[in-house]
């Protein structure tokens, strides 16, 4: 029932940006948002979102609650069909935004009686870890390539794993996602990337 129209982590590490929608389909045209929970690998169990995750959010039903929006403060509407958070660390429990993090957006309301089966799920989870790092400590082998008389085995090692963890994720199979997360990428956000001779990335 629900579409992430964005869910990423910014490259600078400094947001995590969720922006999710109800389908315009119209089985759900009296089903709306009700709240965003995120665990994440510490915290993540297989049977939905934990009792102790690092952010939760419920949309409003009365009153007035206010968020935060990359430094602007913005009012939510209630039974809404659309919902955009940006997250800076200090709003999740350990103060960061390192981690593989799981993201479940959960409905209210009840959609029509002719909904195909298996497209009336409440939860809807959504999996997001800031590779940009990850991509940067490849760089940094990939002048293995240039080297025609020895196999580049750093910079594919590195590829393997990021694909690793990419596969992982695509096939669900998220215990094992966690597992090469926390082995090969764990603590390896702030890793210093060498720059081109001008200082901007550049050769």
């Amino acid at each position: 029932m629900i579409h992430f129209n964005e869910l990423n982590i910014t490259p600078d590490g400094k947001y995590l940006i969720i922006d999710v929608s109800v389908l315009n389909e119209k089985y759900y045209k009296d089903v709306y948002l009700e709240s965003i929970i995120i665990d994440n690998q510490d915290t993540y169990v297989g049977s939905g979102p934990s009792t102790t995750p690092v952010y939760s959010y419920t949309v409003p039903t009365e009153g007035t609650v206010r968020l935060k929006r990359m430094g602007k403060t913005i009012t939510p509407t209630y039974n809404t069909k659309h919902l955009r958070l940006e997250l800076a660390p200090q709003d999740l429990v350990g103060n960061t935004l390192e981690g593989l993090f799981f993201v479940y957006v959960r409905v209210k309301g009840t959609p029509t009686s002719d909904v195909p089966c298996g497209l009336d799920n409440v939860t809807t989870m959504g999996t997001v870890t800031n590779v940009y790092p990850f991509y940067q400590q490849a760089m940094q082998n990939i002048g293995e390539l240039a080297d025609r008389c020895n196999p580049p085995q750093g910079f594919t090692d590195w590829i393997l794993k990021l694909k690793a963890l990419e596969l992982a994720i695509r096939t669900g199979n998220y215990p094992e996602a966690i597992k090469y997360y926390n082995r090969f990428f764990a603590g390896k956000s702030n890793i210093v990337i060498r720059k081109g001779g001008c200082g901007c990335g550049g050769a």
